[in-house]
């Protein structure tokens, strides 16, 4: 019983202590003035306004950013100094959108241009090498051909010519009697004549003309033309074989027999064919340019678009011959005989004529009425040179 009276007054102390405690807590807070209190609340509304101008202003997306400068302008407000930071962060947050949109679109166009035009050189480079190797492999291809067409042109070339000798022999003809080709040799001369196709190029001219070009030629043809020639061997054959594009540069024929021959487009530069027989002879395109022609018979041949430039051919023999559009530059046509050859569009120029020259030419083009003129008073219009007899 004492015990429990004991802590009955002790929980009674403490009880007394804490109250009074409470009432000195309370006793020491301030009170709050009105004045204070307003302070407190504007400035929590200054730094809201301060925290939404900084979310208006951080707007990165464009679609919200335009919105909001409707938003703030539509409302209108007071013209208070937050309402302007407001607009003014709107419109700065809309311009950074549009200027980076812009911006980023002008970076990801050029680095997506750049990157085109890059893989577009470097494959131009791949084109360009692939190319390159295309082309040598090509031109290694044509010299393989080419290699072979003249191992294969040389043997058949070869083959013909022995063959001819062998029968030439066999038919005991003298050296310098003409020799009449069996036909079935005829047959096989122009079988090969016509797989002889020209693959050389050769130059006919040289810088000093103008006229200067690269043609064409076969070289077999021409050592075939020579061939024949030499084992006198009677003209025209029949059938006629093909000896264009022919290569007889330099060649020795004087005297020559190929009336009939087809020559055109042959190369006759520098030649000899003094006294050769070239009547009704095919030398359309053909290249005379320095050949010697004196008194080669050229009646009725077809020389046209000939280039008989700087050639002697004095006393040559060319009635009715067909000239339209040859060259005879420079050419020697002293004595030279063009009764009623066809002249039209012939070049004459410093081409030297004999003062006595006196026959008719036909200016009309081929296939067109006879339209007859003095040679000598056509020549001097297009520009020959008129000598006398003794030079």
């Amino acid at each position: 019983m004492p015990e429990s009276k004991n802590q009955s007054e002790s929980t009674a102390g403490q009880s007394t202590n804490g109250a009074a405690s409470g009432e000195e807590a309370t006793t020491n807070l301030e009170p709050v003035t009105l004045e204070e209190l307003s302070a407190c609340v504007t400035e929590l509304a200054a730094q809201q306004e301060e925290l939404e101008i900084k979310l208006i202003r951080q707007e990165h997306r464009l679609i919200p950013a335009v919105q909001r400068v409707f938003t703030v302008y539509r409302e209108g407000g007071d013209g208070s100094q937050a309402q302007k930071e407001q607009r003014l962060a709107a419109l700065l947050a809309l311009a950074e959108n549009l200027i980076f949109r812009r911006v980023t679109t002008i970076i990801v166009a050029s680095v997506i241009g750049l990157a085109g035009t890059l893989i577009a050189i470097l494959t131009l480079f791949e084109f360009k090498d692939q190319n390159k190797a295309i082309l040598e492999q090509n031109r290694l291809f044509q010299e393989q051909n080419q290699q072979q067409l003249v191992a294969t042109n040389g043997q058949m070339v070869s083959e013909l010519i022995g063959d001819l000798y062998e029968a030439r022999k066999a038919d005991s003809v003298q050296s310098d009697s003409n020799w009449d080709v069996p036909k079935p040799l005829v047959f096989r001369i122009l079988s090969v004549s016509e797989a002889l196709l020209p693959y050389d190029s050769a130059e006919i001219s040289n810088d000093s003309y103008p006229d200067y070009s690269i043609r064409i030629v076969s070289r077999e043809r021409g050592e075939l033309l020579q061939a024949l020639v030499a084992m006198c061997v009677g003209f025209p054959l029949n059938p006629s074989p093909n000896f264009s594009h022919s290569c007889l540069g330099n060649a020795y024929l004087p005297e020559a027999n190929l009336e009939y021959s087809y020559l055109r487009d042959a190369k006759l530069r520098g030649a000899n064919l003094q006294y050769a027989n070239l009547r009704d002879t095919d030398l359309r395109g053909a290249f005379f340019t320095n050949a010697d022609l004196w008194r080669a018979n050229l009646r009725n041949s077809d020389l046209r678009d000939a280039s008989l430039r700087n050639a002697y051919l004095r006393d040559a023999d060319l009635p009715e011959a067909n000239l339209e559009d040859a060259n005879f530059r420079y050419s020697n046509l002293q004595g030279a005989n063009l009764e009623r050859a066809i002249v039209t569009n012939v070049q004459l120029d410093s081409a030297r004529i004999l003062s006595t020259a006196d026959f008719q030419v036909n200016i009309a083009a081929s296939g067109e009425p006879d339209s007859l003129v003095d040679f000598l008073s056509y020549a001097i219009e297009q520009g020959a040179i008129v000598v006398e007899e003794d030079e």
